[in-house]
């Protein structure tokens, strides 16, 4: 290993060489603009090596060694996953975890079925070695062929299941993200859809710590799609989500206005947003100073507001027309802005919102800025919205030419 910056290459070749003269030489051959204050002479000192400086008998390298155990290194390490030895098989896991940073590592544990081995090192006395296990979980989920194993294998799964619900957080907090990363595919997320386990994230959703909770609701954003939405409706996400907006983390609330999104994107979901509190809680929501929110608010309004019922009740809910309103005036943000124009020009449509909005807020919508030609169709589709005037139509029902 060497810093690139110092030119440490070099200097190993050139010894002999003034190692400051060296990098001097190198910044005026690539012509760069900036030199570095420690090469200058007399030398400034610095307060901390950008070089690794570990005592070794005879000057030994440690950068340059080869890897422990060589080719055969994994073989050993699962060999030592059945050692009767408890502190064997953590250290083992512990070096293992190590090893599977490495891609090439990675794979050949896999092609070695490392994650089928793990299979019977968890039933083994010992939280810490769940722990590990996990761990390893985690790390082999970063890959496509990790992920592929694990659902490949049915067995795999129904353990995850089980540390869900495990009594250590450190546990639940490392299979949840490992379930997350295997959802985020949408091969082997369809595996997971088909073994249940939007059933299962959902029963641990209300009752585990914040922390993990953000995980679960990341993972469902992966799952609910297709058929996924309606198998979470059926085992009551919404109540649940809508729940959640009322935490206390911001993080959970936000996972949860995506969630929400997705749900009512369908036509069960906007029924369910009528005969509920959400565009309620939505709205207050908008008025908080965190901006993802106000996004993810906004996107929740656009999918609740397309029945009449929910418009009306969003304009008798005088806080959002207003909020809306202020919030398309912030040309710095043009996403919340395209957002809030789709929710207000769906609020609009109804002929009793439209009056309120023509004598009252009228000027103050003309006046909004806009800094692209997608927001300038939105704003001029939503002022029409609002100037519309039925008794302009004409019926020609009936009429001969």
């Amino acid at each position: 290993m060497y810093c690139y910056p110092k030119n440490s290459y070099l200097q190993s070749y050139y010894a002999n060489v003034n190692p400051r003269l060296l990098n001097r030489c190198v910044i005026r051959a690539r012509k760069l603009r900036s030199d570095d204050i420690y090469d200058v002479s007399p030398e400034m000192q610095r307060l901390c090596s950008a070089q690794p400086a570990i005592p070794m008998e005879h000057d030994t390298d440690i950068t340059r060694r080869t890897l422990a155990y060589g080719r055969n290194g994994l073989r050993i390490l699962r060999r030592d996953l059945q050692d009767p030895d408890i502190e064997v098989v953590l250290k083992s896991l512990s070096t293992l975890n190590d090893l599977l940073r490495n891609p090439e590592k990675a794979y050949e544990a896999i092609k070695l079925k490392i994650p089928e081995r793990l299979l019977t090192v968890i039933p083994r006395t010992g939280e810490f070695i769940r722990e590990r296990c996990s761990l390893t979980y985690q790390i082999l989920s970063n890959y496509m062929g990790g992920k592929q194993a694990m659902v490949d294998n049915p067995k795999i799964l129904q353990l995850f299941v089980e540390l869900l619900k495990d009594n250590k957080i450190e546990v639940r907090l490392k299979i949840a993200n490992c379930l997350e990363r295997i959802a985020s595919f949408w091969m082997t997320a369809d595996n997971l859809v088909d073994a249940g386990f939007i059933r299962h994230i959902l029963d641990r959703l209300m009752v585990d710590e914040p922390e993990v909770s953000m995980i679960h609701l990341e993972t469902l954003t992966h799952l609910m799609y297709g058929n996924g939405k309606l198998i979470a409706i059926e085992n009551g996400a919404f109540d649940m989500l809508v729940l959640l907006l009322d935490c206390s983390d911001t993080e959970v609330r936000l996972r949860a206005l995506r969630c929400l999104m997705l749900i009512t994107s369908t036509d069960i979901g906007k029924q369910m947003a009528n005969n509920s509190d959400l565009i309620l809680k939505v709205g207050r929501i908008l008025c908080a100073d965190e901006i993802n929110l106000q996004l993810n608010a906004a996107a929740v309004l656009i999918f609740c507001t397309m029945l009449v019922k929910a418009k009306v009740m969003a304009a008798q809910t005088k806080l959002i027309p207003s909020r809306l309103i202020r919030l398309c005036k912030n040309h710095l943000n043009p996403n919340l802005q395209l957002l809030c124009f789709k929710a207000l020009t769906n609020i609009s449509e109804h002929p009793d919102v439209r009056i309120i909005m023509r004598t009252k807020h009228l000027k103050r919508i003309q006046d909004i800025v806009v800094t692209s030609d997608l927001l300038r169709i939105h704003k001029n589709r939503l002022l029409g919205v609002i100037l519309w005037d039925p008794s302009d139509l004409k019926c020609t029902f009936g009429n001969q030419d």
